[in-house]
């Protein structure tokens, strides 16, 4: 017999930055958070797929001038971004579908957009 587990979510960090993120489960009330280094992934235990997950982010690297002036040059003072407002990951309401992007913004309220992108790994038969 084999037997494997998965994490029903996992979070990949394609960001050029290291983040901090928070799963938070609306029906449940359970939120969920953790730090994730640019590049890496973290599998998410404690989540119903079937609830209305929400997703937040705050940018731990404060030195991303660099990274912004390649995208807009009038960016490139902008130091620190605040945490992202909330986005729907998931829900089982068909009035609330999943959002394909987010925004973190600085102190002077600076915008920048964040696309999310969601790949479903169907479990394997043996």
């Amino acid at each position: 017999m084999t037997l494997r587990l998965r994490a029903p979510l996992e979070v990949e960090n394609l960001l050029p930055y290291d983040i901090r993120f928070r799963i938070h489960d609306k029906h449940s009330g359970l939120s969920s958070s953790n730090w994730l280094s640019k590049g890496l992934s973290s599998p998410i235990h404690t989540v119903e797929v079937s609830h209305l997950m929400l997703i937040s982010i705050s940018p731990e690297d404060t030195s991303m001038s660099s990274a912004l002036q390649i995208l807009r040059a009038d960016w490139a003072d902008m130091t620190d971004l605040l945490q992202s407002d909330y986005a729907i990951i998931g829900s089982d309401d068909p009035e609330l579908p999943q959002e394909d992007h987010f925004h973190v913004a600085d102190q002077q309220g600076n915008k920048l957009m964040l696309k999310l992108h969601y790949q479903y790994v169907s479990p394997a038969l043996p």
